[in-house]
């Protein structure tokens, strides 16, 4: 014998069905894209001849730095200078962090006077998203980029170079 369902039932089934798709508008919504930050938020002048160099804190020492140099001299090519703020699930991309932005900020401002100092052009982002690949993997499709050089995720011996990517 089935149950059946009475008028009740089909409005707390409508309801549900609702607050879910709701739930999911939301969350999907919420990762629609990258947002770049303040100053940093202008047209690429990069073309594809560009080095993507996605820095963190951990990564941000001048011999990091100086191999970007000597990556892009090699390629004649213009540095991309990145700072990814990773924004958790729960959060918007837009949620406000002035601390992180202002640390980001002069990490890539460090990172860019060791850059002018090779007569290299460079351009510096601070890029929300959920995570530094993807990230990465946006600006390589909007720049064009022919190598990446980003920390890994796992400990390893030194950096990553991902050349040939466009």
């Amino acid at each position: 014998m089935g149950a059946t369902l009475g008028p009740i039932g089909y409005a707390f089934l409508i309801l549900g069905v609702g607050a879910e798709l709701a739930l999911m508008y939301w969350l999907f919504h919420s990762i629609s894209a990258p947002v770049s930050t303040g100053a940093e938020q202008r047209d690429s002048q990069l073309d594809g001849n560009c080095v993507i160099v996605a820095l963190a804190e951990a990564t941000a020492s001048p011999q990091w730095v100086e191999e970007a140099c000597r990556l892009a001299s090699d390629r004649h090519a213009h540095i991309l200078l990145v700072d990814v703020l990773e924004i958790p699930w729960p959060e918007r991309l837009d949620v406000p962090l002035p601390h992180s932005e202002e640390q980001a900020r002069q990490l890539l401002q460090a990172g860019a006077d060791i850059i002018r100092q090779h007569n290299l052009e460079v351009e510096s982002r601070v890029v929300r998203h959920r995570t530094t690949a993807e990230a990465v993997l946006e600006l390589v499709r909007e720049t064009g980029a022919k190598a990446i050089l980003m920390q890994p995720p796992l400990p390893c011996a030194g950096p990553v170079l991902a050349s040939n990517v466009g």
